[in-house]
């Protein structure tokens, strides 16, 4: 798992002729958010989690349509990003990782709203509470795409 981890930071580190090596102030948040995720650092995972939650919230609502919905599926991808953490393989940014993450988790659970004919935007009205657990509905989405994908 640490060789993807170099590997990114491989690719993000460029050396100028004469041995100088820069990096780009973003480019140094994405490798500290990498080595602090790797390394378990909980506080630089706050970190990431305060910057990057609210807009991924908003991203994720133009998928689901409901604010609760997409706090729920924003905090399960941080929840399992945390849990994941020594086997992540991120190939881009953090950001883009969990923008895709958040966009992967919010389709699937929809595909799976569909499947159990749940989600119909004209069947409960914004005052109406679904029972609806976000993280298990995700878990088995990501299970029925695993099933699909052997």
């Amino acid at each position: 798992m640490a060789f993807f981890f170099d590997q990114l930071r491989n690719q993000l580190v460029e050396v100028l002729p004469g041995g100088i090596v820069t990096k780009s102030l973003m480019e140094e948040a994405q490798l500290r958010y990498i080595d602090g995720l790797k390394a378990g650092d909980k506080k630089i995972f706050e970190e990431l989690y305060r910057e990057y939650y609210s807009p991924l919230c908003f991203y994720c609502l133009r998928f689901v349509g409901r604010s609760e919905e997409a706090e729920e599926i924003v905090q399960g991808v941080f929840f399992k990003v945390w849990l994941k953490r020594d086997e992540l393989h991120i190939n881009s940014s953090v950001k883009s990782y969990l923008y895709r993450s958040v966009q992967n988790y919010a389709l699937n659970y929809l595909t799976l709203q569909k499947s159990r004919g749940r989600h119909k935007a004209d069947d409960y009205s914004e005052t109406e509470e679904p029972n609806i657990n976000g993280l298990e509905l995700m878990e088995e989405a990501e299970l029925d795409v695993r099933i699909k994908e052997a």
